[in-house]
């Protein structure tokens, strides 16, 4: 296989349709002069499929599967590479990755996972048609067509079980009382609820989805606020706190981060598909995550169901 052209990544938004499943698709081909892929922690997922090159988790010697289904992450994650890549992907609202992997996000937070094994028969479908995608734009939107078929043709309630988690994470970032209110646990469930469909904490998701808002800020061409006022903004103690949080979180300082989002040819290049994911016009209000507020479906036939209703009950919006 020739290697690929070398372009800038790219960010395709999703359909209307699947907003609630995915945010966008993005096409990359990496040259071998960018050697590293650096990711900030998320909530989120991705879909994977690679067709030129190999990647490897920094540190380890296996390279990650062709077609892959990545887990959220609670830290940063770094990935190698050996020589010029081509990728495609999808990524993944919390829900969709259990809803792919059949799994709570508990068990594949930072695993990657090999599609073809989790989904041998629909992996195949779409490894065979990818070959009648002449270009970046037609592959991606056949990655939507692809996940909209899975979950058209999915059984209901396996994929009302997890649709009905998608405005778990959006409810955090009004605050763990807020969100027990709303979702109508207490403390403790809420914790359980998170650990399950999130695979973290509901402080660590909070601080992620507020680490991610506050980049989202800050990437904005227009906006002027930084430092201390930022910090207040973004609901930090204060300015060092927020730095805390980013190079945590992100792996970087907000200065290098807001620099790195404007160069998609550095190890950094995600951040530059985030930047073009945010000025995206009609994209949900929460920010930092794939997930929107959604009504739950009606069918409740699975054991995991009846405990997703309680975190999926329709709120009262406050906005």
């Amino acid at each position: 296989m020739p290697i690929p052209t070398a372009s800038l990544p790219t960010f395709f938004p999703a359909p209307a349709d699947l907003l609630s499943w995915t945010r966008g698709a993005v096409a990359a081909r990496l040259p071998a002069s960018v050697e590293r892929s650096h990711f900030p922690a998320s909530l989120d997922g991705m879909l994977v499929f690679r067709t030129q090159g190999q990647v490897f988790r920094a540190g380890q010697t296996t390279a990650l599967p062709a077609l892959a289904l990545i887990g959220p992450s609670a830290t940063p994650m770094a990935f190698t590479h050996a020589g010029a890549t081509c990728t495609h992907g999808l990524l993944l609202a919390p829900h969709t990755v259990s809803f792919l992997s059949g799994q709570f996000n508990g068990s594949t937070l930072g695993q990657d996972l090999c599609l073809r094994t989790l989904l041998p028969d629909e992996a195949g479908r779409l490894v065979e048609s990818w070959s009648g995608a002449r270009n970046d734009t037609a592959r991606c939107q056949l990655l939507f067509a692809w996940l909209r078929q899975l979950i058209c043709l999915s059984h209901v309630p396996r994929a009302a079980r997890w649709a009905r988690m998608a405005g778990l994470a959006p409810l955090l970032m009004d605050g763990h009382e807020a969100a027990c209110a709303e979702v109508g646990v207490g403390p403790r469930q809420l914790e359980r609820l998170c650990r399950q469909h999130l695979g973290m904490t509901p402080h660590r998701a909070q601080t992620i989805l507020r680490m991610q808002a506050t980049l989202r800020s800050a990437m904005k061409a227009a906006e002027t606020r930084q430092g201390a006022e930022l910090a207040l903004s973004q609901g930090f103690f204060d300015q060092s706190h927020m730095a805390r949080d980013l190079k945590r979180l992100a792996g970087l300082p907000l200065g290098r981060a807001v620099a790195a989002s404007r160069d998609a040819e550095s190890t950094e290049w995600p951040l530059a598909v985030g930047q073009q994911q945010f000025s995206q016009p009609g994209l949900p209000g929460e920010p930092g995550t794939t997930a929107v507020r959604m009504p739950a479906p009606t069918q409740n036939t699975s054991k995991h169901t009846a405990r997703a209703d309680a975190a999926a009950a329709p709120a009262k919006s406050r906005r």
